[in-house]
């Protein structure tokens, strides 16, 4: 039993069928986006190891609960160098998901926004669409433009002001009316 993608706390109700017990291993995939998941206490008898991504659990089963948890706390990403157009630019993640901002939260011109790195996200149950989801907020700017002085002008310091930044999941962008996307925010 588990709330995946909305909360990380997972419950797995292991039996025997015609059986008492019944000496195997079971493998339970380790998520490779959680950094410090929260792992089944196994009654004495029992040996784990983990490979490539598993904990295998062996011992001898009966009827029993495991519990675990998965933290999904939003967490910020970074492309490798060489993908040139996200120097400097974050995207942000939390559990499998990853999180977009859009029109529709942050207002026009989202190339304007730019994310603390040092933010602590507020996350809050809500729906878009009846799918349910968790907003996130973080604190960041937006690069004010004034407009003048032309397409092109002599140089001026860009003027920050402080903003909250709305994320929603990817998957459910674009069904709020037609409006501007964006996954990647330059980071400062």
């Amino acid at each position: 039993m588990s709330d995946f993608p909305w909360d990380g706390h997972v419950k797995i109700t292991v039996s025997c069928r015609g059986q008492e017990k019944i000496r195997d291993t079971i493998a339970i995939r380790i998520p490779s986006w959680c950094e410090n998941p929260q792992l089944p206490v196994l009654p004495d008898g029992f040996t784990t190891r983990t490979d490539k991504g598993y904990l295998y659990m062996t011992g001898d089963w009966g009827q029993m609960t495991l519990e675990m948890n998965f933290p999904m706390e939003p967490v910020l990403l970074q492309a490798d160098p060489n993908v040139r157009e996200d120097i400097g630019k974050v995207c942000v993640a939390r559990g499998p998901l990853v999180y977009c901002v859009e029109e529709a939260d942050n207002g026009a011109l989202l190339d304007h926004l730019i994310l603390d790195a040092q933010t602590a996200f507020e996350e809050a149950p809500d729906q878009i669409e009846g799918n349910r989801i968790v907003r996130l907020s973080a604190h960041g700017w937006r690069q004010s433009s004034s407009g003048e002085g032309g397409l092109y002008h002599r140089y001026r310091p860009a003027v920050l002001q402080e903003t909250k930044i709305t994320f929603i999941p990817y998957f459910t962008w674009a069904n709020r009316g037609e409006n501007e996307m964006k996954v990647w925010l330059p980071v400062r």
